[in-house]
């Protein structure tokens, strides 16, 4: 898959430890996944991504609604 833990959580301007906390996982899995000592399951890259969208268009459309009143 093209998109890495670490991209995700960039994107997120999240440290290690706030990301794991909301996505319920471990920072020693994070830290793993980032430094390439394991791979994180492709289903959970995929719901990650899905996740952080959904959550990034809402966020999106408050702030445009805001500017339109």
């Amino acid at each position: 898959m093209a998109t890495t833990i670490k991209e995700l959580r960039e994107q997120t301007g999240l440290s290690q430890g706030n990301f794991a906390k909301l996505f319920g996982i471990p920072v020693k899995s994070i830290q793993n996944w980032e430094q390439g000592r394991t791979e994180a399951p492709d289903y959970l890259i995929a719901m990650m991504e899905e996740l952080l969208d959904k959550k990034m268009k809402g966020y999106k459309g408050k702030k445009d609604s805001r500017r339109k009143e």
